[in-house]
């Protein structure tokens, strides 16, 4: 199972081919609830919010808890002056560490905690 970041679920929601070539090659895909919250803040109308729910229906939803909470904040303590970790970041690289779930993501430099981050195919090539 791979966590997947909020920049591929967007692109697979708005129809990307190589977005939606990835998720058909995963067995099993996780979503961080704080993708969920910044996919569901960004929905236009009614109609995009419901893809939206389509798509989490299809993937594991790993809620944060008190554990991730504090892994963030030390992720962030750690990378926020050299790298500008924001806040949603952290808590889905923490995500991704204590659920021992690879990031799959299009923006390797937001995660430096993270060294097995995978970008699954990159825009414009």
């Amino acid at each position: 199972m791979v966590l997947i970041d909020s920049d591929v679920l967007i692109d697979y929601l708005r129809g990307l081919s190589a977005a939606r070539n990835y998720f058909r090659s995963v067995d099993a895909a996780a979503v961080s609830a704080v993708s969920v919250t910044e996919l569901i803040s960004g929905a236009r109308n009614d109609e995009e919010e419901a893809a939206m729910n389509e798509l989490f229906g299809t993937a594991h939803v790993v809620s944060v808890d008190e554990n991730i909470a504090r892994e963030a904040g030390r992720l962030r303590r750690q990378f926020f002056r050299s790298h500008n970790v924001e806040i949603a970041d952290a808590l889905i690289a923490a995500t991704s560490i204590l659920h021992r779930l690879q990031l799959v993501t299009l923006k390797r430099r937001h995660y430096p905690m993270l060294t097995d981050a995978l970008v699954p195919y990159r825009k414009g090539a």
